[in-house]
């Protein structure tokens, strides 16, 4: 029984060897390569531009769904006076007030 064993666990060392064994790396053809990435290229513009496509129907959808008009808020130039321009907090700002004297015991 022992024998059996043995000679198993050499004939999976070995197999196990030769399915591990990493063939080396194909040449690679500079024309092929940069018509590959020239086509990869290509593929990512048309899907990035149809993705936007989508997103601009998803939110047309949704605008007209919740009943919302006009047009998106990035769309829309917000307008602008003197007073608001430089405005930087929504609340109004507070005089300064003096620094309290340290009271020494």
């Amino acid at each position: 029984m022992n024998i059996r064993i043995l000679i198993m666990s050499v004939a999976m060392a070995a197999t196990a060897g030769v399915v591990w064994a990493k063939l080396p790396p194909a040449p690679v053809d500079a024309a092929k390569a940069a018509e590959a990435k020239k086509k990869a290229d290509d593929t990512a513009k048309k899907d990035a531009d149809m993705l936007g496509k989508a997103q601009d129907r998803a939110a047309a959808n949704y605008r007209k769904n919740k009943g919302i008009r006009g047009l998106p808020a990035t769309a829309k130039a917000a307008p602008r006076n003197s007073r608001t321009a430089n405005r930087t907090t929504s609340r109004p700002s507070r005089p300064a007030t003096p620094a309290r004297a340290s009271r020494a015991k």
